[in-house]
């Protein structure tokens, strides 16, 4: 027996019996509200898992002209990779250089495509007429032009192509590109 009696027994059983019979309902509510949130953060997982899966891979892709005593006008450089069937690319670095990094050409410029080559002429002194599927213009040599991400996408069986012009005698010129490759699959299941 307590000090003080069945008195506390029975007024704790009172108050248990009291909070059930107040808050019945609201415990079911309570319950429902959590398995709600559950359905929602189940949604939620899934689509960060997703996204998740979305991590592109990064290439690094380099061609160059090696210079004539007549160089052809203008200079056409083409990145012979394309993104794979079922992959897309995002260009997100090209950059145009001489011989070196840093050392300017004089009066030579440079415009950059992207898209199926055999749209626009990728034979050397013929220049690129799909203008559509130009990205840059303009750039001097040496430029490197970085774009954040998702820009400049790219299909399977389209190609990084640039015209360059102006190239003076035995000068070497660089087309260099990174891009982020990612399933199709998953890019689309992003935007819904």
């Amino acid at each position: 027996m307590s000090i003080f009696g069945n008195q506390a027994g029975s007024a704790v059983s009172d108050v248990s019996e009291a909070a059930e019979g107040e808050s019945g309902g609201g415990i079911a509510l309570v319950l429902g509200a959590f398995a709600d949130l559950g359905g929602k953060v189940d949604k939620m997982s899934s689509r960060l898992k997703m996204m998740g899966e979305s991590r592109p891979i990064y290439f690094r892709y380099i061609t160059s002209y090696p210079g004539a005593a007549a160089p052809p006008q203008p200079v056409v450089l083409a990145i012979p990779e394309a993104p794979s069937p079922g992959h897309m690319w995002y260009v997100q670095r090209v950059g145009v250089f001489g011989s070196d990094g840093h050392t300017a050409v004089p009066g030579v410029l440079a415009d950059i495509f992207t898209g199926p080559g055999e749209q626009g002429s990728v034979t050397p002194g013929q220049p690129l007429h799909n203008y559509t599927d130009q990205i840059y213009t303009g750039l001097t040599v040496p430029s490197i032009v970085e774009e954040g991400r998702f820009h400049n996408p790219m299909e399977p069986n389209d190609q990084v192509y640039a015209s360059v012009f102006g190239v003076p005698a035995n000068q070497q010129i660089v087309l260099a590109i990174l891009v982020a490759d990612y399933r199709i699959d998953q890019q689309e299941a992003m935007t819904q």
